[in-house]
């Protein structure tokens, strides 16, 4: 759920908040709002059981649940696994992901396959739906600034908030994303990205867009998202998560669950 954070997930995804800046730069560029998102809200290990809801246009849902394991190394860079409870359909079903210092690595095992091993999804198959959400496989990799041109627009509002609205251009060597830019609205209160556009490569449509519906408190200046959905415009079709529970504790992020040995055992099956 992504973070979703300055890191996608999912899982977030995606949380972000306003700063405390040098008396010298009263008014932020877009790289130092995204910095500042990313010192508020990255953090060292999370757990999380996560619902996720598959919502049709005309009504039909479907719901999975899901757990969600983030944990960040020595070197600064974090590893996340996303693991499929339920239903018997998904169960087991795993995505893992290595942060890299250049592109990250990720990998799906699919238990119903006769392989027990873990698949590499390849550079161009990043563009590719992620189990038939609305999110991609490139909208579950971290945020590399770097690697990114960053321009603030005028400030909007943004359900009676103050936001911050910068977007996002891939440079050159990336460009096997999907997206021409992102429209990221950032809340001046707290530093939260309340909602990503995602415009499509090429034409520059406005193809989907993301909002985190409900957010509180962690701790001391970090918020999170518990509740966010993601709408691809042209269908209607949705993909909503639901934060169930989380924990920061030790005990509940062991280094093994992000080893392909782990997955390839199946000990990460419940």
């Amino acid at each position: 759920m992504p973070h979703f954070s300055s890191r996608h997930l999912v899982l977030a995804l995606l949380l972000w908040i306003v700063g405390v800046f040098p008396a010298a730069a009263q008014s932020p560029d877009g790289r130092a709002i995204l910095d500042e998102v990313s010192r508020r809200h990255d953090t060292g290990r999370e757990f999380q059981n996560l619902r996720m809801a598959l919502e049709e246009k005309g009504g039909a849902r479907s719901e999975r649940v899901l757990r969600r394991y983030t944990r960040q190394g020595a070197d600064g860079l974090s590893r996340y696994l996303l693991v499929f409870d339920a239903p018997s359909g998904v169960r087991g079903v795993a995505l893992l992901t290595w942060e890299q210092k250049g592109e990250d690595d990720q990998w799906l095992y699919l238990p119903a396959l006769n392989s027990s091993q873990l698949k590499r999804i390849a550079r161009g198959g990043r563009r590719n739906a992620f189990m038939g959400t609305d999110f991609a496989f490139e909208d579950l990799t971290t945020e590399k600034r770097e690697a990114h041109r960053y321009e603030r627009r005028p400030d909007e509002k943004w359900r009676g908030h103050a936001v911050f609205v910068v977007e996002a251009f891939p440079e050159a060597h990336e460009a096997a994303t999907s997206y021409e830019r992102r429209r990221l609205y950032v809340r001046q209160d707290n530093y939260m990205i309340a909602r990503i556009d995602y415009f499509a490569q090429g034409s520059g449509r406005h193809i989907k867009t993301m909002e985190v519906e409900k957010m509180e408190p962690v701790t001391g200046e970090r918020w999170q998202a518990t509740q966010m959905v993601m709408e691809t415009l042209a269908s209607g079709h949705r993909t909503r998560f639901e934060t169930l529970s989380r924990s920061l504790a030790e005990g509940d992020v062991p280094g093994e669950v992000f080893t392909h040995a782990f997955i390839e055992s199946r000990r990460h099956l419940r």
